[in-house]
């Protein structure tokens, strides 16, 4: 039987993670998700659970006030049906058209999913970019070269750009 994923609400070490954010450190974290608590009366009791690691990124990122979040993966872009004969790249999505894609499965439970939806609460949240991109293109995705992105500006959770136009697993990176 598949273990609960509810959705993080918070992330425990926060204070220590944004203190070494304002110190210069480059911080990894959520990597995994992490291991998911409940408050018990005044202590933290572990739970047998999932933390859905692209959610727990957008915590965190929100958290530290971060200026960006950045999800990593394997793929070049968010696609509708990824993996079947009717995949398409979707080079522009707004927030509701995301969410409206979510709701229909249009994106893959455990795939690429949880990513479209920790960038669109990110980007509601905060009115900050979220991007998605390749690991390899990580800072090209933040310079806005390569991967997807989303800004609050034009409500756009994705604007895709594929290896062919611009030359082109999940982690944060704060910004």
């Amino acid at each position: 039987m598949p273990l609960p994923t509810p959705p993080p609400c918070a992330i425990e070490q926060a204070p220590e993670i944004v203190g070494l954010v304002r110190s210069g450190a480059i911080v990894i974290a959520c990597g995994g998700g992490g291991v998911p608590v409940v408050e018990v009366g005044s202590r933290l009791v572990g739970v047998e659970a999932v933390v859905d690691k692209d959610l727990a990124a957008c915590i965190l990122a929100q958290t530290v006030h971060a200026g960006a979040l950045l999800i990593l993966t394997d793929v070049d872009g968010v696609y509708r049906g990824y993996g079947t004969p009717l995949q398409a790249r979707l080079s522009d999505l707004t927030v509701s058209q995301a969410r409206s894609l979510l709701a229909q499965d249009g994106f893959g439970t455990g795939s690429m999913g949880p990513k479209i939806d920790a960038a669109a609460s990110f980007t509601e949240a905060t009115g900050s970019p979220a991007y998605i991109a390749r690991l390899a293109d990580g800072a090209r995705a933040l310079s806005e070269h390569a991967g997807t992105r989303g800004t609050s500006v034009q409500r756009r959770v994705v604007h895709a750009a594929t290896d062919q136009l611009v030359g082109q697993m999940s982690s944060p990176a704060l910004g």
